[in-house]
C-alpha cells in the first residue's frame, strides 16, 4: 500500500483488484488467450462452440478452423448401435450421382407413358434369330429391335433428338442412341452411332459387342460420347414401368418395361385377346420439349412397334 501523502497509481489499483480474485476465477483462461487462428475464432463465434472445449491440432496445440468444424458435426452412430458396411461415394458411383443430380435439378422433367402391343415384335424377333442362327451370328434382343425402331422415329421428331447447350437448341442430324448398361459398380451408356442407318441385325451385333466390352471395361472413350438419345430397359428384371432421368446433355430418355401378357380390346367390336404389352415412358426436358411434342413421338413409336412393316413403306 502507498505511504501517507503518496499518490495512488493505476498499477496500485490493478494490483489490489487482482488480490481480491478467488483462485477459481483467476484460473479461467480468457478466450483471447487461447492459441487459435483468426478463422477458428470466427467460426467459434458463429457456431457458439467455445474454443476452451476444443483440442487444437495445429503447431503447439493451436486450434485450427477444421478443429472447430469437426467439433460442430454430430458424432457418428457407434458401431455398437448400428452395424453397417461403409462404402465411400467415390469413382464411377460418385460421377453418376453428380451427373444425375445435376440433370434432375437443371432440367425440368416431364414424363409420358404408353402401353404397346409387342406381338409383332416378338414374331419379328423369332424370325431374325432364325436368320442369324443359320449364319452363326449372335441373337437379336428385343432391345436391339426397339433401338432400330426408336432411331426411325427420332428422324421424324428432331426435338426429341436434341440438346440444350449454352441457351441454344441443337437439333442433331446424327441419331446416336445410348443403351444404358448395368455394371457391378455402376452404370455406363455405350452409344450406337448412326443407329438410323443400321439394319436390325447390324444393330443387334453392335449392341452385343458394346455390352460385352462395357462389362469387361474395354470400351473406347468415343464409344460413350456424342449420344443424342438414351434407352434404359429394365424389362429383363421384371420391372413393368419406371421413369428414367435424362442423360445430359440429351433432351430425352426412354424407359422400357417388361413384356406382360394382358387381356386387351383388339378391335371396335370389343373383342378381347391376351397380348404381350410393354410400357414405354418418355422423360423429356420441358425447357425445349412440350407435352404434345413428346406425345406425338410416343404415338409414332407405338405405331411402328405394333406395325413394324411401316419401315418398308
Amino acid at each position: 500500500m502507498p505511504t501517507k501523502n503518496q499518490k495512488i497509481s493505476k498499477e496500485d489499483v490493478e494490483a489490489y483488484a487482482a488480490s481480491l480474485k478467488t483462485p477459481e476465477k483467476a484460473s479461467v483462461i480468457p478466450t483471447n488467450k487461447i492459441a487459435a487462428t483468426p478463422a477458428a475464432r470466427r467460426i467459434s463465434k458463429e457456431t457458439g462452440i467455445p474454443l476452451s472445449s476444443i483440442s487444437g491440432t495445429g503447431p503447439s496445440g493451436r486450434i485450427q478452423a477444421a478443429d472447430v468444424l469437426r467439433a460442430e458435426k454430430p458424432s457418428p452412430v457407434s458401431s455398437s448401435d448400428r452395424q453397417a458396411e461403409i462404402i465411400p461415394l467415390v469413382g464411377m458411383r460418385a460421377k453418376i450421382a453428380h451427373k444425375m443430380q445435376t440433370s434432375f435439378q437443371d432440367a425440368p422433367h416431364i414424363a409420358e407413358t404408353v402401353e404397346v402391343d409387342v406381338s409383332r415384335l416378338e414374331d419379328l424377333k423369332t424370325h431374325l434369330n432364325e436368320v442369324t442362327a443359320s449364319k452363326g451370328k449372335g441373337k437379336v434382343s428385343l432391345t436391339a429391335i426397339i433401338v432400330k425402331l426408336v432411331a426411325w422415329t427420332l428422324e421424324r421428331h428432331p426435338y426429341i433428338n436434341s440438346s440444350l447447350i449454352d441457351e441454344n437448341i441443337y437439333l442433331w442430324h446424327e441419331v446416336n442412341i445410348g443403351v444404358a448398361t448395368a455394371l457391378e459398380n455402376g452404370l455406363i451408356v455405350p452409344v450406337v452411332h448412326g443407329a438410323n442407318r443400321l439394319s436390325f441385325t447390324e444393330t443387334a451385333e453392335k449392341i452385343n459387342d458394346l455390352s460385352q466390352r462395357a462389362r469387361q471395361g474395354r470400351l473406347e472413350l468415343t464409344e460413350v460420347q456424342r449420344g443424342t438419345f438414351t434407352i434404359s430397359n429394365l424389362g429383363m428384371y421384371g420391372i413393368q414401368q419406371f421413369r428414367a432421368i435424362i442423360n445430359p446433355p440429351e433432351a430425352a430418355i426412354l424407359a422400357v418395361g417388361s413384356a406382360t401378357r394382358k387381356p386387351i380390346v383388339i378391335d371396335n367390336k370389343d373383342t378381347i385377346a391376351v397380348r404381350p404389352m410393354i410400357s414405354l415412358t418418355l422423360s423429356a426436358d420441358h425447357r425445349i420439349i412440350d407435352g404434345v411434342v413428346a406425345a406425338k413421338f410416343l404415338s409414332d413409336l407405338a405405331k411402328v412397334i405394333e406395325h413394324p412393316e411401316i419401315l418398308l413403306e
